[in-house]
């Protein structure tokens, strides 16, 4: 099998997951999520076959048949494939494989100490055919996803498949221009000025160096912004349409995000706080997904805290323990948060999460004030003064103070609440461990790439409506 081989099948299992459980009138949607989600159905798949000892070629294609063959004959008995939707499916599916087919043939990949880990891992727990608890004891500092989606190099004639990252860097693209251009029809802009501000918001993505170089670097960035903003985005779109098929997607594509690296589970909370916890979609959508996301994280971080050493510098057993326990809690906070005294409380969570967070600064500051000091110091003024930014964060904050005298989008509580809790957790991170570096290689910077999008699609909603108002007249 060739990597476009397997990018395409992956495409096509995310297309047809879509169409089962997902926005299945979106086919446009679906279409564009397709590698995303089907890289992200199998990973979680593969992930339990690796914990009972089973993974390879036969048992993982068996499984793949399986889930495509229901998701389709599910899809089928509920009449959501016609002759429109199957050509439309036929068409991405052609789009997709041509976007991909340079980077399948090329490599263009750039590749660092992490890189050559996630690498290195990947091709070992493919040949075992399982997780051994020496690899577990090495998932302390990086995350389980991009381990085990390059396990299946073992599924190629390539040494590594460095057409990942590229593959996803364009289905992510895609989705984000789908997301803003139906967010943006939303709030009625008119479909040229739709295609002008959809086009403008990714010609900036691309405008950032370090958006570009992580299109082709393999590492856990470019999927944590996407998968992340897909989450974000499509909770926004479900909320404001009242779609309820939106959900499953977007409670996968948060799983993926919570996967990706060791630290993601804070900032997972956080959205969760902020989204699902004041959500007005009923209870019915969204209970068999929520279960599913906290019950998947629950026993991986249980099966975690029995493997990793105690001495670890990221991740611990108690950390492991705390992890499932706080994903926990959340969700049982969630089944009550409408009941009794908790009804009361509930409205006010999200405006006591930020609280909790700034706390937590101060906390951190306390405790461990010079290694903030000096982290902190050099994370804001890469922000500030980095090339490699080009100057994005000094426009977003020019515009972010123009913003306060404009009218917001509807439901925009939750994304200015997620994008402050982001940085006021990435300063209590900063606090953690031994300072972190400057520019490329500092980790602070890498993890700011994960909120770039949300802030790019905020800043589209905010200000489009406005100036295509402001046009018409």
């Amino acid at each position: 099998m060739s990597q476009l081989i397997l990018y395409v099948a992956l495409h096509v299992l995310g297309v047809v997951v879509c169409m089962a459980i997902g926005p299945w009138q979106r086919i446009s949607l679906c279409s564009a999520l397709g590698f995303a989600i089907g890289l992200a159905s199998m990973v979680v798949v593969s992930l339990a076959t690796l914990i009972l000892g089973v993974f390879h070629i036969g048992v993982v294609a068996t499984l793949y048949a399986a889930l495509l063959g229901v998701c389709i004959a599910g899809a089928v008995k509920r009449k959501r494939w016609s002759l429109r939707t199957v050509r439309a499916a036929g068409v991405g599916t052609l789009g997709f494989a041509i976007l991909c087919f340079p980077f399948c043939y090329f490599n263009f990949s750039a590749l660092s100490y992490d890189s050559h880990s996630f690498v290195m891992y990947g091709r070992i727990i493919g040949a075992d055919g399982g997780l051994t608890v020496d690899m577990l004891e090495r998932l302390t500092s990086w995350g389980v996803f991009q381990v085990v989606a390059h396990a299946m190099t073992s599924f190629v004639k390539q040494d590594y498949l460095y057409g990942l990252a590229p593959v996803f860097a364009v289905s992510m693209l895609a989705t984000f221009a789908v997301v803003l251009t139906e967010a943006l029809d939303h709030l009625r802009v008119a479909r040229l000025h739709r295609v002008i501000w959809t086009c403008l918001v990714i010609a900036v993505l691309l405008a950032i160096p370090l958006f570009r170089f992580h299109t082709i670097y393999i590492h856990a960035n470019m999927a944590s912004a996407g998968y992340l903003s897909f989450f974000v985005m499509l909770f926004w779109l479900a909320e404001v349409e009242q779609d309820d098929t939106l959900v499953p997607v977007a409670f996968l594509s948060l799983l993926a995000f919570t996967l990706l690296r060791v630290e993601a589970v804070p900032y997972a909370i956080a959205f969760l706080v902020v989204t699902v916890m004041k959500t007005q979609l009923s209870r019915r959508a969204l209970l068999p997904w929520y279960l599913l996301y906290t019950t998947v994280l629950v026993i991986w971080f249980s099966l975690l805290a029995l493997s990793v050493p105690s001495d670890s510098i990221f991740l611990t057993p108690t950390k492991c323990l705390l992890f499932g326990a706080a994903l926990s809690l959340l969700f049982l906070y969630w089944l009550v948060k409408d009941r009794g005294l908790f009804r009361h409380l509930t409205p006010y969570l999200s405006y006591l999460a930020v609280v909790a967070c700034c706390l937590g600064i101060g906390f951190a500051y306390v405790t461990h004030g010079d290694t903030m000091r000096e982290s902190a110091s050099i994370w804001l003024d890469d922000l500030w003064t980095s090339p490699w930014w080009a100057s994005i964060w000094k426009c977003a904050a020019v515009l972010a103070l123009v913003g306060v005298f404009l009218p917001s989008p509807p439901l925009h509580m939750p994304l200015v609440l997620g994008m402050a809790l982001f940085f006021g957790l990435t300063l209590i991170v900063s606090s953690t461990s031994t300072a972190f570096g400057p520019d490329i290689d500092g980790g602070l910077i890498r993890i700011t790439i994960h909120i770039v999008p949300v802030v790019l699609f905020y800043g589209a909603l905010k200000f489009a409506p406005l100036l295509t108002t402001a046009r018409e007249r």
